[in-house]
């Protein structure tokens, strides 16, 4: 970024802006900085953007097998719905293995914005699964 802002000839803040499209940057001043980007082949570091908003912008889904023709198709729908929502979808795939079930939970809760997960192994007999989620609008 800062180096966007010395060829642009502004701050970094200003970049800021730009890169995240607030509306008050002057028009001159969003195409010299869209130039600079451009130029300089500046993509922002989502890593970083995540950790200041406390977001991912990933979700994750976690399906028992995804050769079954009803676990591609609704990877393939999440996948979908997601990328219109400028989400990004990690998929695991459990098996029928209680304890790799409760890995993908509990990794893919640390991991992720939220988990869309189709369980195996849980049942009646083996348990509820009990977890703690946060909803995003």
């Amino acid at each position: 970024m800062r180096d966007v802002a010395l060829l642009a000839r502004v701050s970094v803040k200003t970049v800021s802006n730009v890169v995240n499209d607030q509306p008050h940057v002057h028009a001159a001043t969003r195409e010299r900085v869209q130039r600079a980007i451009t130029e300089l082949g500046y993509r922002p570091n989502l890593s970083a953007r995540g950790l200041r908003s406390g977001r991912t912008g990933v979700i994750g889904l976690a399906v028992p097998e995804l050769r079954q023709n009803y676990f591609a198709e609704l990877a393939d729908a999440v996948i979908n719905a997601a990328e219109k929502r400028g989400l990004s979808v990690i998929i695991g795939q459990a098996g029928a293995d209680r304890e790799h079930e409760t890995a993908i939970i509990a990794n893919g809760l640390r991991q992720t914005d939220g988990l869309l997960f189709s369980p195996n192994a849980w049942g009646p007999r083996t348990g509820a699964c009990s977890t703690t989620s946060t909803t995003h609008s």
